[in-house]
């Protein structure tokens, strides 16, 4: 609805051709109140701290203005805050990553941001689920050694009762330094993924 193939199918004129179209025409104003009303959606559902619009029809200046005066419009006084009604300019503006030498850029930041957030995403997976494979295996050590510790008790049950916690304690160290080696070799495994 607002893109440059529908402005200039319902112009009926070619794509190329747009950049010829005057400021005044009522296209623009048709425009304005579609994008507009994507605005009021989206602060009515999500009440954003702001709404970035790019792409290569807002090149066209007059464009903002005119979406802003719309957008002012819908809200009809609903929201009474400063940042609506006031600093509007700053709420519904440009994204940075336009125009760019000439280029449309916003895409392919957008693209670059959701893979970032993805790569984090995936990471926190892996390690959570490597957390939890530990944290399994030293319940599992635990329970072992509570099982042979019980059974060495009763084996035991006429000896020194010194010697018994000496080797609880022993094997306690062993599942610590089990459980403290996995733990390391889990981080430097995600650290060298990473740098990949």
């Amino acid at each position: 609805m607002a893109n440059s193939d529908a402005i200039a199918d319902r112009l009926q004129i070619d794509k190329k051709q747009l950049k010829d179209v005057k400021d005044d025409h009522p296209i623009w104003d048709l425009e304005a109140y579609y994008l507009a009303q994507l605005c009021i959606s989206i602060t009515f559902l999500t009440s954003p701290e702001v709404i970035v619009i790019g792409g290569g029809i807002m090149n066209r200046e007059i464009l903002f203005p005119k979406i802003r005066e719309q957008f002012k419009m819908l809200l009809g006084g609903y929201f009474k805050n400063a940042q609506y009604n006031k600093d509007i300019d700053s709420y519904i503006t440009r994204s940075k990553f336009d125009a760019v030498e000439g280029h449309v850029h916003a895409g392919v930041m957008g693209g670059l941001e959701l893979a970032r957030r993805m790569w984090e995403l995936s990471d926190k997976y892996i390690l959570a689920k490597q957390k939890r494979e530990i944290e399994r295996l030293q319940e599992k050590l635990i329970a072992k050694n509570v099982t042979s510790n019980s059974l060495r008790e009763r084996a035991m049950h006429h000896h020194d009762s010194g010697s018994t916690v000496a080797q609880s304690s022993g094997l306690g160290m062993l599942a610590l330094g089990i459980g403290a080696g996995c733990s390391i070799g889990l981080l430097l495994s995600s650290f060298l993924n990473r740098r990949r």
